[in-house]
């Protein structure tokens, strides 16, 4: 992984004008008589998730049952494909600087058009990423860290959903993967990936396609205490690694909805944080909404 700067810009919303929420655009007021979505309607369903260490697949029919990881061995055989910091702007969710720091985050991608995509890396079709990406901290020793929790799709190569955990101070990264079945995107096409702090020493990262209704689940070492300085949390599908991008046939249109658990505050930002790309066109037409200690910022690509 390579590491730039994230610049960020806070837009309308934190606890400490709450008061002032009646004046706000509607746009980010939360609709308590919306029915619950497909994906809203799955995450339900899937609770409570795994907590022990290792790899699990859900099902309507079976709940979740164990499977094998991705064994390090086999990683090592496996393109590295490393997701890769400082790239194009997309939303995300700015939680609020506090105790209360984001233990979960989402990023769900939802297509109401699709016309064909291909990752420039490997010049291959249905080649993409849907990345969840926290901010940098600093730990006690002065290292820099960063955590993604990433599906990755590349047919006739990796095929996974995995938490990664780096130490850009070293340039090291570890990851812990679950083997993911190919996804194939198409105008109805949604997903999303949750990265969950489940304790001082331990991660999940899950991926769930909801259309099909199954996920895939790994739960590993929380190697740098992610717990204790999660604040951000943003994402969108991108490329598959490699600083590649995910180039959408005209025309796409997608709409990419990341949630944070912050009980403090929250804004939204334009994140730099991940370096693949894809070349849908931003709108920067964002709403947010919170409820509960829980924020939701939503936006739309096309082409």
């Amino acid at each position: 992984m390579t590491f730039k700067n994230k610049k960020f810009t806070t837009i309308a919303l934190t606890s400490m004008i709450i008061g002032l929420l009646t004046m706000l655009p509607l746009t980010i007021m939360p609709n308590v008589n919306a029915q619950p979505t497909a994906a809203e309607q799955l995450k339900a369903q899937i609770e409570p998730q795994p907590t022990a260490n290792g790899c699990y697949h859900w099902t309507k029919e079976t709940g979740w049952k164990t499977i094998t990881c991705i064994s390090p061995e086999e990683l090592k055989k496996q393109p590295a494909d490393i997701p890769t910091e400082g790239g194009n702007v997309y939303p995300g969710v700015v939680g609020g600087h506090s105790s209360s720091n984001p233990y979960w985050g989402e990023v769900e991608t939802k297509f109401s058009q699709y016309s064909g995509e291909t990752d420039t890396y490997y010049n291959s079709a249905n080649t993409w990423s849907i990345q969840l990406n926290t901010n940098t901290w600093y730990t006690p020793d002065n290292h820099q860290h960063w955590a993604q929790f990433v599906e990755q799709n590349h047919p006739g190569g990796n095929l996974r959903n995995c938490i990664w955990q780096f130490d850009l101070t070293l340039g090291t990264n570890s990851k812990s993967c679950v083997s993911v079945p190919q996804q194939t995107l198409n105008s109805t096409f949604d997903g999303f990936v949750t990265g969950y702090v489940i304790s001082s020493s331990q991660l999940r990262g899950t991926y769930c396609n909801v259309n099909t209704s199954g996920c895939w689940s790994v739960v590993g070492t929380n190697s740098y205490n992610l717990g204790s300085y999660w604040t951000d949390t943003s994402g969108t599908i991108l490329g598959e690694g490699n600083s590649a991008t995910a180039k959408f046939t005209s025309p796409t249109s997608e709409t990419t909805y990341v949630q944070a658990q912050s009980e403090s505050s929250a804004s939204t930002f334009n994140s730099y944080d991940t370096g693949e790309w894809n070349n849908l066109n931003y709108n920067t037409g964002t709403s947010t909404s919170c409820s509960s200690g829980t924020c939701t910022t939503t936006s739309s690509s096309y082409n």
